[in-house]
């Protein structure tokens, strides 16, 4: 039997999660819908990325991956589950317990240095290529309604699958 998390990176540190305290505060507003997105690629591609932790005064603070904890802790109230057509359902059955999970430690020297370099993690340094990307996804079975890429001006380019067609994507404009 798979395990309800599997952790799909390697670090040197693993913690639980409510040992992660939330260092950005509003600085990001993610609807339910969102947060269901972000557990069904925890579901279906396992914890891929590790948290980005600030440690200071004994508290692990989180700079990278606040829709992962608010998911995680949607996880650990209710069992979540794909079914055979990769939907997301919630079972009334107790979700199993979380497992530690990976951190990668960043250092900075007071909170400002960190919220610069957290500014830096969120921000997007250059413009997703119409043609690069067509390049990148092809031969993907790509489900582009779960995927939010970067915010940004729309284009449109031909839809590299079955069908034909023109799918969306987003240019950063930074």
């Amino acid at each position: 039997m798979q395990p309800y998390i599997r952790i799909a990176c390697k670090v040197l540190d693993y913690l639980p999660l409510e040992s992660i305290s939330e260092f950005q505060g509003n600085f990001k507003k993610r609807a339910k819908k969102e947060l269901e997105q972000i557990i069904v690629s925890i579901l279906r591609f396992g914890f891929s990325f590790p948290f980005f932790v600030w440690r200071d005064g004994g508290r692990n603070w989180c700079m990278d991956g606040h829709g992962r904890i608010l998911a995680l802790a949607m996880m650990a109230k209710a069992r979540y589950a794909l079914d055979e057509a990769g939907k997301l359902h919630a079972a009334k059955a107790p979700a199993p317990a979380l497992p530690d999970l990976p951190v990668v430690y960043v250092e900075a020297e007071n909170e400002a240095e960190a919220k610069q370099k957290m500014l830096r993690l969120n921000s997007q340094y250059g413009t997703i290529d119409p043609e690069g990307f067509r390049s990148f996804v092809d031969g993907l079975d790509v489900d582009w309604g779960e995927l939010a890429l970067p915010s940004g001006e729309l284009f449109e380019f031909p839809y590299p699958f079955q069908g034909g067609g023109t799918a969306k994507a987003w240019r950063s404009v930074s």
